[in-house]
């Protein structure tokens, strides 16, 4: 399964997933046949990407880190804490320690492994969480860091989008492009309630708490930066 924007659909592609209105009625359904005759009318219903079908998947291998299942209970387990969190209620956050040493185990324990496969993500926060946690211990591995840093960087990973559970806008399948000014103010905030909630944690290295990991917008896009021993790699 691929997503594809429908513009660059060339006609025959099967749905690997159905088409949905903003009502929430169904337009197209998994396994269906896309003319390329439908793209006019899937754009001008707002439908601007679908999941196809993909011919190869079935000849390719996955080179992965973690097992589906084993991402699966990491974002459980992460999902278990912040759901019950309140701001500068932070004893269940501790919990999360734990957690980061267990994902820095994982990759560290990984020898020579140097290829590996990005998947599609769900668009799930704590999905997004984990899975940016797991890069950044691997782009830390790669960097040279001692194994206690790496802990330092996941737990840095695990807590940078804290501040999402204490601001009002709705973020939810929601495009960056068309939000309200108001509301994008309102999103961007999320770091500094993250901060203050998080500054006087004396359990939480320094590291972790400030610009050692950081999400920003540069240009227009997001990006990721870890600054290790080796300063500037980004990803």
């Amino acid at each position: 399964m691929r997503k594809c924007h429908v513009s660059e659909l060339t006609g025959n592609e099967i749905l690997a997933q159905s088409i949905y209105l903003e009502d929430g009625q169904i337009l197209l359904k998994k396994g269906e046949v896309i003319e390329s005759s439908y793209k006019e009318s899937l754009l001008a219903l707002n439908v601007e990407e679908v999941f196809v079908q993909d011919k190869y998947e079935v000849y390719e291998r996955p080179n992965l880190y973690l097992k589906s299942n084993q991402i699966r209970e990491l974002q459980q387990q992460l999902e278990d804490v912040l759901v019950h969190h309140v701001y500068k209620d932070n004893n269940r956050l501790k919990k999360l320690l734990k957690l980061a040493t267990e994902m820095t185990d994982a990759v560290y324990s990984r020898e020579n492994q140097k290829k590996i496969d990005v998947r599609e993500h769900s668009g799930n926060i704590y999905e997004h969480i984990i899975l940016t946690t797991l890069w950044s211990i691997i782009v830390g591995k790669e960097c040279g860091c001692e194994k206690e840093r790496l802990e330092q960087i996941a737990l840095g990973a695990l807590l940078h989008d804290l501040g999402l559970c204490y601001v009002n806008a709705d973020y939810k399948n929601c495009c960056f492009e068309k939000m309200p000014p108001v509301e994008i103010f309102e999103l961007k905030k999320h770091t500094i309630l993250a901060y203050t909630a998080l500054e006087k944690e004396t359990w939480i290295p320094e590291i972790s708490k400030k610009n050692d990991f950081i999400t920003s917008r540069k240009n227009g896009r997001k990006w990721i930066s870890v600054k290790a021993e080796k300063p500037g790699v980004g990803m």
